[in-house]
């Protein structure tokens, strides 16, 4: 348990200084990716390669200007990891910002991160991505 709470603290350390090497050096390739929602928001969807979490971060640096991050809890049991908090963001194209809280589910095996599974309120970022 020690093992997965460790890579999971340091994986949500790098997510939250972008740090993309060290957040694609946590991640198994491949890996089961997903954040469901609407086609609208760019970065929504499936993914599994290094190349295509590389580019989800990018999506999202590009698409918004964070404004919160926040984590409230990390519950862990053996490999499995949930972390339960909040973010705001304000998408840069259209200047509307979203809140939601979110659960995120992370597998970790041998030191990687090998599910990666946010649910969050897709409908507000559909909503603020809209123009």
């Amino acid at each position: 348990m020690s093992d997965t709470r460790a890579t999971v603290e340091t994986y949500l350390r790098a997510i939250g200084k972008h740090d993309i090497d060290t957040i694609l050096n946590l991640t198994a390739d491949p890996a089961d990716w997903a954040v469901h929602g609407s086609p609208l928001v760019p970065w929504l969807g499936e993914r599994s390669s290094h190349i295509q979490v590389s580019e989800f971060f990018h999506l999202l640096d590009t698409n918004l200007t964070p404004r919160e991050f926040a984590v409230e809890t990390v519950v862990v049991d053996g490999e499995e990891a949930v972390v339960l908090g909040e973010f705001r963001y304000l998408v840069n194209d259209t200047g509307r910002e979203f809140h939601s809280t979110f659960a995120l589910r992370l597998t970790v095996r041998d030191g990687k991160v090998v599910r990666y599974h946010m649910h969050e309120d897709s409908y507000a970022i559909h909503v603020a991505f809209e123009a």
